[in-house]
């Protein structure tokens, strides 16, 4: 079962338009079809996305957009010891401007932002030692991309740009014996 509610509309005099779109998804719902809850297996999923584009002159567009995801899986064996939980999420954002030059040019430049965390936790006992799991990452990012491009024939076209980017990460992660110090 998923639940999707999306909306747009153009902006008055024709200033441009907006966009939300929203969605999830419910496996456990299926019941006995997929027997998730009673296998101990409950995953969730769900995104957003966001737009709103502004047409600045007959020749330049610029547009803001967002994206949020996430997911996230827990496991508890019936029975026994064994746990997982994971859990991912994203966002995004970027800013677009695409302008259009009389000379049959068009540049388009992007900035754009972001952070992706993922995180892992949980038992197992493969051979009746308890092990334990536990990651976490986190990547942060920043983008500047800008291109060109120049239509001299119906056949021929020239492209040149360059793209500027910056990434950070943090990885945390053990794993072992639960009863080791």
């Amino acid at each position: 079962l998923n639940t999707r509610l999306s909306h747009g509309a153009p902006l008055p005099n024709g200033a441009g338009s907006w966009l939300a779109s929203a969605r999830t998804w419910y496996p456990g719902a299926f019941g006995e079809a997929t027997e998730f809850e009673e296998s101990g297996l409950e995953p969730r999923f769900g995104d957003a996305y966001l737009s709103l584009s502004l047409n600045v002159s007959p020749t330049t567009v610029i547009s803001a957009h967002t994206l949020l995801a996430y997911d996230a899986f827990e496991f508890d064996e019936v029975g026994g010891n064994e746990t997982v939980k994971s859990a991912n999420r994203s966002g995004y954002f970027w800013l677009r401007a695409l302008k259009t030059w009389p000379s049959e040019m068009v540049t388009e430049t992007i900035l754009s932002a972001g952070r992706l965390e993922q995180s892992r936790d949980g038992f197992s006992e493969p051979e009746d030692d308890l092990l334990i799991v536990d990651d976490d990452r986190v990547v942060d990012f920043l983008g500047l991309k800008h291109d060109l491009s120049y239509q001299f024939a119906d056949a021929h076209l020239i492209r040149a740009g360059v793209d500027l980017r910056r990434l950070d990460s943090d990885y945390e992660y053990t794993s072992g014996l639960a009863n080791d110090p």
